[in-house]
């Protein structure tokens, strides 16, 4: 759509959607009609990159001037860690698929200004500012990494922070994935004021978080007729450069351990054992 003020410009529009069925035909649809279409129901429409440059685009609020002087009210995307880990971040919710973009202030600061939704059907943006001063997402990022430091984040990182309200109070709700992107490690929840963090890996954890509950370790059923489990005589870590315990492994009375060495037909390096000493 082509504009004449404050200069000439245009702005990109959605245009619709185009269906191709079975036998290859395509079937080209308006905006409004792929929202009424009882095949595309609950089907992401709304472009992707059109929901971001929109919610960019705010920045010019103030003017453009505003945007190489005093940056008043002046927003950005904020930035999140990883590679491919970028908004807007795609949910389904009681109402449908939607949209998520979360901006910060101009310059260093990590607070959350405003969070966009945008309804992944028909593209209707929603405004969210929160009345009170919370942190932004790098920040709830930053501080799921600081309460696990046990975790190894060169093969972790965590991923889609996106701000949940449980009990009226405001939650980055962040998922902690492998790097091959294999699955969902566990769920953090980052009080978006305090910066207190609960992590959770099991799903029933999660949903009894979400509904305001306080999670309930489920008891393990175990045969009556089991012994007390054997407690081990020797924990042995993997520890990195940086004090990161990478791998734990324990010994037990009836077992050994053997440490290995590099060796050759010249070295003549002995291999050397280290026998768990039994009680």
């Amino acid at each position: 759509q082509f504009h004449l003020t404050p200069l000439p410009h245009s702005t990109p529009q959605w245009g619709g959607v185009a269906v191709i069925d079975p036998s290859g035909s395509i079937d080209t649809l308006s905006p409004s009609e792929a929202a009424a279409s009882p095949i595309l129901d609950n089907q992401q429409l709304y472009p992707e990159d059109l929901a971001l440059q929109s919610v960019a685009a705010t920045k010019y609020r103030n003017g453009i001037l505003n945007t190489y002087t005093s940056h008043e009210d002046e927003i950005e995307i904020a930035p999140l860690p990883g590679d491919g880990n970028d908004q807007p971040f795609f949910i389904l919710s009681e109402s449908g698929p939607q949209y998520v973009v979360a901006v910060e202030p101009y310059g260093d600061a990590q607070g959350l200004q405003e969070l966009w939704t945008i309804d992944g059907q028909n593209g209707t943006f929603e405004r969210y500012v929160p009345a009170d001063s919370l942190f932004g997402p790098q920040r709830a990022a930053d501080l799921v990494r600081q309460s696990a430091p046990q975790t190894d984040w060169d093969r972790f990182t965590p991923a889609e922070p996106i701000l949940t309200v449980i009990d009226d109070r405001e939650y980055w709700q962040v998922r902690v994935v492998p790097e091959d992107n294999s699955g969902i490690a566990y769920v953090a929840f980052v009080d978006a004021r305090s910066g207190d963090v609960d992590s959770f890996e099991q799903t029933d954890e999660i949903t009894q978080f979400l509904r305001g509950e306080t999670p309930v370790e489920t008891p393990t059923e175990t045969d009556p007729s089991e012994t007390t489990a054997e407690t081990p005589t020797v924990i042995v870590q993997r520890v990195a450069e940086n004090g990161t315990v990478i791998e734990t492994m324990t010994v037990y009375d009836d077992e050994s351990v053997e440490i290995r060495t590099p060796t050759n037909s010249t070295a003549g390096t002995e291999n050397t054992t280290a026998r768990a000493l039994g009680s």
